[in-house]
């Protein structure tokens, strides 16, 4: 059953978001940390549908670039949205398998790395303000709470922040 349902014929066009995620894996020599990539898509009908599930010992673009392939080969024409994190050269892997596909850096990715530059005692404020830009009804909206969230969190050249206090 596990083998059909990983090569079972897939729909030729998906709005797609996948990830890989690192997990704790049990085997004969022990305890180790493997990638686990995950082709989790939305249907043209919104509806979830996980594509695949594929193991490796790190995320890189040649992993990555086999799922892209497999994808292909099982039916999927196009991609609608990647949303996917920094690894090194896999926007230009998912391009060359995907050309039509809109990428996109995942939010999630976007904020764990910009909060490592703010004080632990900061994070809720300055994660708060970033959800004002993300979750805006419109364009607008958006362009003024980052306004707002620039004039909040700006760096004086010394590197202290300016602005309000939180």
């Amino acid at each position: 059953e596990v083998e059909a349902w990983r090569n079972r014929p897939l729909q030729s066009f998906y709005p797609s978001f996948f990830d890989c995620i690192y997990v704790s894996l049990r085997t004969e020599y022990g305890v180790q940390q493997v990638a686990v990539y995950v082709m989790l898509a939305y249907d043209v009908n919104g509806c979830k549908d996980v594509l695949g599930l594929w193991i490796n010992e790190t995320e890189s673009k040649h992993a990555w670039m086999q799922i892209f392939d497999e994808l292909r080969a099982r039916g999927v024409k196009d991609l609608g949205i990647l949303s996917m994190d920094g690894v090194s050269g896999l926007e230009e892997g998912a391009k060359a398998v995907f050309p039509h596909a809109t990428v996109q850096r995942c939010i999630v990715h976007l904020i764990r790395n910009s909060i490592r530059y703010i004080p632990r005692k900061q994070w809720s404020a300055f994660t708060k303000q970033l959800k004002l830009i993300y979750g805006a009804i419109n364009v607008k909206q958006a362009r003024q709470e980052f306004e707002k969230f620039k004039t909040d969190w700006q760096l004086s050249r010394r590197g202290q922040r300016m602005g309000k206090q939180f």
